[in-house]
């Protein structure tokens, strides 16, 4: 994970990337499938659901053109309420999601009120991944170890709070008294890897 004056500095743990489907998969064959995806062009799950995208179809009653769309928003929140109260029952319409939000509601990252789906209501299709995350920094903010992070404060930006890029700083603040600061907003990984070469942040705390 070392690129360019990025410095790794600590592996933070395994997830992976899921796609779901809303409850009730209909049996008919459906023309046209879309593949929603609950952040930004450029980042990670953008390009996983592209990829299944390419093959998916051909394995399905019908054969749908996969039509592939992005709805970022809340760090993937806005995508998995859509799902859970909108989204038809046909299986026209599957989503990748945010692999943090159901622990993002039990450790109080997002306002309950804000959360409109039941996880178990949904059908879970496939992980697409499992990767490594890390915490990283840029070498010229002078943060180098754990230690560095506990002593000063250490700018890192997310999409949302409820993303692992805002809940694994929030953990290793709680639990390894690091002193970062998350800065939210940002839409994909590929925007945050972009404000790292830029200065605009220190690093990011849970780069896949």
């Amino acid at each position: 994970m070392i690129a360019g004056h990025w410095l790794t500095i600590a592996c933070a743990c395994l997830a992976s990337a899921s796609v779901a489907s809303a409850q009730t998969v209909g049996a008919r064959p459906v023309k046209e499938m879309r593949i929603l995806i609950g952040s930004g062009v450029g980042g990670g799950y953008d390009a996983y659901a592209r990829a299944a995208a390419q093959f998916i179809g051909k394995h399905l009653p019908g054969n749908p053109a996969v039509v592939v769309q992005n709805v970022p928003g809340a760090g993937g929140l806005k995508l998995a309420n859509y799902m859970a109260q909108l989204a038809p029952r046909d299986g026209g319409e599957i989503a990748i999601t945010n692999r943090n939000l159901i622990a993002a509601k039990m450790l109080k990252m997002v306002e309950a009120g804000n959360v409109q789906f039941d996880s178990a209501q949904f059908v879970w299709l496939a992980n697409l991944t499992t990767d490594v995350s890390f915490i990283i920094a840029r070498a010229a903010s002078g943060v180098r170890t754990i230690e560095d992070a506990r002593t000063r404060e250490v700018i890192v930006g997310s999409t949302s709070s409820a993303d692992h890029n805002g809940m694994f700083p929030y953990i290793a603040n709680n639990l390894l008294g690091t002193k970062f600061k998350v800065v939210t907003g940002y839409p994909s990984s590929s925007a945050l890897a972009l404000a790292v070469d830029r200065g605009e942040i220190d690093g990011v705390a849970g780069f896949s």
